[in-house]
């Protein structure tokens, strides 16, 4: 037998070497892929005896933690070598391990891949569709396998994790009444069986559309709230943690590209039987369920169809709604409380000031108004759909349901816990009706919509909703909100002011002129109808028939006395009346007439303060209030009796008589 020496001898030595590291890693990698290998790390003890125990027992862990495929192969066979230095260097202790199980290991070839064909299936009496759990998203989620099924269940391994199911149908589910709707899960049984401890047959509630929470109240538990400090268990960078409210970005995150259990985020929601051996404190919304939903959903600013959110400003300030009622809790009358109070003026005014709950009717009436316009659209609106024989019949049925949500929002939840949403809210129904009567090729149209929040100021229109519909007096001559803010887009800053007081008036005289004085063609009576009617003798009163002025008889127009200058009226004085009269008299007359009518007044004023504290009749109270209602007009005339001297020499003949009638009664007694 020949020896090997020199070079041939190292070569033999070396091939040896290598191809025992081959076998050495070879036999290592091989090891490491079966799951008793996984139980040389403590900690995987307690996975490896619920797999053990488990439906998967007989499949190997690598071949759910690495998706199929020979870079998988390869990844997974290294990873295994790794994880044999890690745990002889004791390195393994300093991390914390993570494992993935993608859907791809799933759905492979022998094993579930046939899920999302035939997914649907029945879990602890609960309808389950894989197929759209996870191919469409979920309230905008992308799911993978893994989201529903985990380890979290202590004892069971890849289990079904309910609490996962939970969160996604109950937290939040306001805004979609569909998602935690009891029989998207569960059948009503139909049958009583004591063996499935079914007591019931749930027919009759089936027949009559009776909801589940009539009956089954306090079956959820919790909120689902993530706590931020949570992010701290994993996060401590400051830029990760600046996108905490980044929810789209975090559930993609965390969900879709990784497998985060939803507990480790999010505080659990609780759903089942309530615990039968406690008597639960009853309170509303045992039985009362969403009773206050349409007025949640207006003082919040947040519901309905095609309606821009807008919250209440008192709910942006987080005032609730005790701000406002009197609760229970509130009455001491009695040992027993069981009386609630609606809000009233006194609510409004004890925070607002006196006056305010002027705005509460104006909300109202400005509210109701809208509505009933809208509610009769509506119906006319429905006729039309019912009637019409359009293919597109039923998308315009869906646009009347829409529409019908917003107006009993407003009519249930009243218009007054947010004036400007349930404008929003009446808006959105509209342009409902409209695209349903456009869709169906109606000939019928409506009309267009009055906005309010798109003429006045979001700041003005919280509270003075309506306002535009408003009208007032304002030195003495008549002013419409309408024509001035909505027609010509005029800004309530200019003419109000919050500097000093809030709404303070900081419009003159001065200013308007400079607008309404622009021509002599300027029509007087838009702003001057107060003064036209006593020239014009139009003015109803209860006691005093009214005349013409002479002048007004004779044609005399206002213009003819009060001339423009400077885009001012010019006070009408002597100097006018010599353009038409003769000089003599003119001026005594006139002088005579004014201070007559002035001493007239101030005396009719002075027994109305010296006398205001006397038991007048009912009749005498009639008069009085007459007098003070004709002292006003002529106060706001401003004129003291020349517009028209006949009418103010019999009112005041007429305010003597009744004062001397009243005196001559009280002599008597």
């Amino acid at each position: 037998m020949k020896r090997i020496t020199g070079a041939k001898k190292k070569v033999v030595i070396a091939s040896g070497i290598i191809l025992g590291i081959l076998v050495l890693l070879v036999a290592t990698a091989e090891f490491t892929s079966r799951p008793k290998f996984c139980t040389t790390c403590h900690y995987m003890q307690p996975f490896y005896d619920s797999w053990s125990s488990s439906s998967h027992k007989d499949v190997p862990c690598v071949k759910c933690h690495f998706p199929p495929g020979l870079q998988s192969a390869i990844e997974s066979k290294t990873i295994g070598i790794v994880h044999i230095v890690n745990y002889v260097s004791q390195f393994y202790k300093k991390s914390r391990p993570m494992a993935e199980v993608s859907d791809a290991s799933c759905l492979r070839s022998g094993c579930h891949d046939k899920r999302l064909i035939a997914g649907k299936v029945t879990f602890k009496g609960v309808h389950f569709d894989h197929t759209s759990h996870l191919t469409k998203l979920r309230r905008g989620k992308k799911l993978r396998c893994t989201s529903c099924h985990s380890q979290i269940v202590q004892g069971k391994h890849i289990d079904v994790t309910e609490t996962t199911c939970f969160l996604c149908h109950f937290k939040n589910s306001e805004g979609d009444p569909t998602i935690h709707k009891c029989t998207l899960c569960h059948e009503a049984p139909t049958k009583a069986n004591s063996t499935k401890n079914i007591a019931y047959d749930h027919t009759n509630v089936i027949n009559k559309n009776i909801a589940c929470e009539r009956c089954h109240t306090q079956m959820i538990i919790g909120d689902g709230a993530v706590p931020k400090q949570n992010c701290y268990h994993c996060h401590w960078e400051e830029k990760r943690l600046q996108r905490y409210d980044d929810f789209d970005f975090l559930h993609k995150k965390h969900i879709t590209e990784h497998k985060i259990e939803c507990e480790q985020c999010h505080t659990p929601i609780q759903h089942k039987l309530p615990q039968t051996n406690k008597i639960n404190a009853l309170d509303c919304l045992s039985c009362h369920v969403n009773s206050h939903k349409a007025q949640i959903t207006l003082f919040t600013g947040k519901g309905g169809y095609d309606a821009h959110p807008a919250p209440n400003p008192m709910y942006s300030r987080t005032i609730t709604c005790k701000g406002c009622h009197v609760f229970h809790e509130d009455t001491k009358q009695a040992a027993v409380n069981g009386s609630t109070f609606t809000a009233s003026k006194k609510s409004c005014q004890n925070c607002h000031g006196k006056g305010f709950s002027r705005l509460l009717e104006q909300w109202k009436s400005e509210s109701q108004k809208k509505l009933n316009e809208l509610k009769n659209e509506y119906a006319k609106t429905l006729r039309e759909v019912t009637k019409s024989t359009s293919a597109k019949k039923t998308k315009a049925a869906k646009l009347l349901k829409r529409a019908k949500y917003n107006i009993d929002i407003v009519e249930q939840g009243k218009s007054v816990h947010n004036v400007q949403f349930a404008d929003n809210l009446l808006r959105g129904a509209h342009n409902d009706l409209v695209k349903a009567l456009k869709i169906i090729s109606s000939p019928w149209s409506l009309s267009a919509y009055k906005e309010t929040s798109k003429n006045v100021p979001t700041e003005c229109n919280s509270c003075h909703y309506g306002v535009v519909s408003k009208k007032v007096q304002i030195f003495g001559v008549d002013y419409s909100h309408q024509n001035h803010v909505v027609k010509r887009k005029i800004a309530c800053r200019t003419c109000h002011s919050n500097d000093r007081r809030h709404g303070e008036l900081i419009i003159t005289k001065s200013k308007c002129a400079s607008c309404h004085h622009n021509a002599e063609t300027e029509n007087c009576n838009t702003c001057h109808s107060l003064q036209a009617s006593v020239y014009s003798g139009k003015l109803q009163i209860s006691f005093a028939a009214i005349k013409p002025d002479t002048m007004f008889q004779s044609e005399v127009a206002c213009t003819d006395c009060h001339n423009y200058a400077d885009k001012q009226t010019v006070v009408a004085d002597t100097n006018s009346c010599l353009e038409c009269h003769d000089e003599g008299t003119v001026a005594d007359n006139y002088l005579t007439l004014r201070d007559s009518t002035i001493n007239s007044i101030h005396e009719v004023e002075s027994w109305l303060r010296d006398h205001k504290n006397l038991n007048f009749t009912p009749e005498q109270k009639k008069d009085v209030e007459g007098m003070k209602n004709v002292l006003a007009i002529m106060k706001n005339d401003g004129s003291k009796g020349v517009h028209n001297p006949v009418f103010y020499h019999s009112a005041m003949d007429e305010f003597r008589k009744k004062i001397k009638s009243i005196n001559s009664s009280k002599e008597k007694k």
